[in-house]
């Protein structure tokens, strides 16, 4: 299975879904982890630390999600992301009805399920 962590695009956001020490149980419950070059810098964990943890750093995420099982981002998954995702993926983040309206619809248009820890 194939869990995706894209880089956060709200301004200001510094948090990262996923540290390079969580990986090592991810990587055991059988997930290979694609997570967006420079996704961690603002929360202080470089690109190195993801690698040696058993991450594979990317530069397309598009590419990465159109392929994913999960994805795990702060926000919800801005709608360009979204647009890309295949048909069943799961995406969990911190999601409101009324503030990420529009990034919900193009979720369930990509008939994808959306798990929010909100």
């Amino acid at each position: 299975m194939l869990l995706v962590v894209p880089k956060e695009s709200k301004a200001g956001e510094r948090r990262v879904a996923a540290t390079p020490a969580t990986l090592n149980k991810l990587i055991k419950l059988g997930f290979e982890i694609h997570i967006e070059k420079d996704a961690g810098l603002l929360s202080l964990y470089p690109d190195s630390e993801y690698e040696k943890n058993g991450a594979k750093v990317v530069s397309d995420i598009s590419s990465s999600i159109k392929n994913a099982d999960v994805v795990a981002s702060v926000a919800c998954l801005n709608t360009n992301l979204a647009k890309n995702l295949k048909p069943g993926a799961i995406c969990i983040s911190f999601s409101q009805a009324k503030r990420d309206k529009e990034n919900i619809k193009e979720i369930i248009n990509a008939t994808a399920t959306l798990l929010s820890i909100d």
